[in-house]
């Protein structure tokens, strides 16, 4: 932001004549548009106000401001500018009183003389002319600097944006924002850059749901490929575990699909509650309810010699490790196969995890 003392008169004369005819048109466009602005805007908040003086709101609201009008900077030999008093001038504004449509003319320090507003008015008017006359000022500053976005901290703006119609005409012209507009702009780049992470971040759920729900439908088939390999003389899945038969299916789905030979047993839980259905509710510590029964169902294979208890150390860090012995065999390669294979075609044929 910038911070600008007031100009003088002679010193914003001498920017001005600086400028392109281009830029000069437009800022002292800009200007007349300011104080316009003000104006209307005064009387209507005070005619908004409901003041009980209604003949004061009313000849208030009965003005317009028409133009404004610089004689320049010889102004005191060469103006042809006069007020409603005689008294020549450098700024002369002009007025129309939209009943009777007489028309005005004088300098800032009679609005109240030649128009009937009250002091208040005049006053609040003339306040905001002042700051009309500051944005002048900091305009000039910045274009003699060479001010750019830049300064501002304001790269590239994104394509995405619609820029506002005020500011779009500060880059056509090739005029620098007033610090306010900065503020605005920079508010529809954050407001962008925030809306565009969340529509990121929604497709990126999006897609992660929908590769979960792939990811399930492989453990259901890999669970169903399972069990239909496992015969019915083989008693692998634990009637007497409090683990449902689904979840043994999936933990032995797990073990088949490892690509080393150990793993944690909290992992296995991890995965059930991904990828089979697993409950998600834990303990007051934060472990998953299922933890002590999965352990219970490894350790039985680690009883039926399938597995091999590594580390019984800490709570989570329970691991175990494939027995060399086994003979370990890749459900995942025949998922394609069975696609097309309704039936199991012989019992040599069966798919085992474990040789039992």
């Amino acid at each position: 932001m910038y911070q600008i003392e007031p100009l003088s008169q002679k010193e914003r004369d001498q920017l001005l004549i600086e400028l392109s005819d281009g830029q000069r048109a437009f800022v002292i466009e800009l200007m007349k548009r300011g104080r316009r602005t003000v104006f209307s805007n005064v009387l209507a908040k005070d005619k908004a106000s409901g003041s009980d003086e209604d003949d004061i709101e009313e000849v208030a609201a009965q003005w317009e401001l028409l133009d404004y009008l610089d004689a320049g900077e010889t102004w005191q030999s060469t103006s042809d500018l006069h007020c409603e008093c005689g008294r020549p001038l450098r700024y002369q504004y002009i007025v129309q009183n939209e009943k009777t449509r007489e028309i005005k003319k004088f300098g800032i320090k009679h609005f109240e003389e030649h128009t009937g507003i009250p002091p208040h008015l005049a006053k609040d008017i003339v306040k905001g002319i002042e700051k009309i006359d500051y944005e002048l000022d900091e305009v000039l500053v910045k274009l003699a600097n060479g001010w750019t976005l830049a300064d501002e901290g304001i790269g590239d703006i994104p394509a995405s944006i619609e820029i506002p119609n005020d500011i779009q005409e500060h880059f056509d012209h090739d005029v620098p924002l007033l610090d306010r507009q900065v503020q605005r702009l920079r508010t529809r780049i954050s407001e962008q850059s925030r809306a565009e992470k969340r529509r990121q971040q929604e497709n990126e759920k999006a897609e992660q749901e929908k590769e979960d729900r792939r990811q399930r439908e492989i453990a259901a088939e890999r669970r169903n490929l399972m069990s239909a390999k496992l015969s019915s003389g083989q008693q692998v899945i634990k009637s007497n575990i409090q683990l449902d038969a689904k979840l043994q299916l999936g933990v032995l789905v797990y073990i088949d699909s490892l690509n080393g030979t150990e793993f944690r047993a909290i992992d296995v839980c991890n995965d059930l509650v991904k990828n089979h259905g697993a409950p998600k509710k834990t303990y007051s510590t934060g472990t998953l309810r299922i933890y002590p029964h999965v352990c219970l169902f490894l350790d039985a294979l680690v009883k039926d010699d399938k597995l091999e208890l590594s580390d019984e150390h800490g709570l989570g860090a329970r691991a175990y490790k494939l027995n060399d012995a086994v003979d370990l065999v890749e459900v995942e390669e025949k998922i394609e196969e069975t696609k097309t294979k309704p039936e199991v075609e012989t019992e040599t044929d069966q798919l085992s995890l474990f040789e039992f």
